[in-house]
């Protein structure tokens, strides 16, 4: 009984599955001579269309990723890159304002701290060294995110 119920369903999944075997195979059978031509026609539309679309895409797009140029975003690093002048024209507002914030920070303890010494403080100038710190880690930031840019892997490139 149980070889029997084993054959049934053994049957049943290959009478199934012998009807998807043939879709996988289809019969080439002939066209007539209008559907030829209307598939044709058809590629041919497509073809072009894509083509079309193509061309809009790559006229549309800059080249070099986001459109910014690697030499600008480079000098404006190298030269103001505590600022974060950079970051602004690479898009990256965020770590801009932070570098900018940072830097003007750094300028104003460091002349807090020698305003306490020109008037006469006897210790040691703790707010001029926090600037100084503060000013030489952005400018260390400034320099990696150079490089970064000189090797390409700097987003917004």
């Amino acid at each position: 009984m149980k070889k029997l119920l084993l054959l049934t369903l053994v049957g049943l999944f290959v009478a199934a599955n012998i009807t998807n075997a043939f879709a996988a195979f289809p019969v080439k059978t002939e066209k007539s001579k209008t559907e030829q031509k209307s598939n044709k026609v058809l590629k041919k539309e497509i073809k072009t269309s894509n083509e079309a679309s193509n061309y809009e895409e790559s006229a549309a797009a800059p080249e070099g990723g986001g459109g910014k140029s690697q030499v600008l975003a480079a000098v404006l690093a190298f030269f103001l890159g505590g600022l974060g002048i950079h970051n602004f024209y690479l898009g990256n507002s965020k770590k801009g304002i932070i570098q900018l914030v940072g830097t003007l920070l750094g300028i104003v303890l460091m002349i807090a701290g020698f305003a306490s010494l020109a008037t006469g403080s006897t210790g040691i100038p703790l707010l001029a060294i926090l600037g100084y710190l503060l000013l030489v880690g952005v400018g260390i930031w400034a320099f990696v995110d150079f490089i970064r840019i000189l090797i390409g892997g700097y987003p917004g490139l």
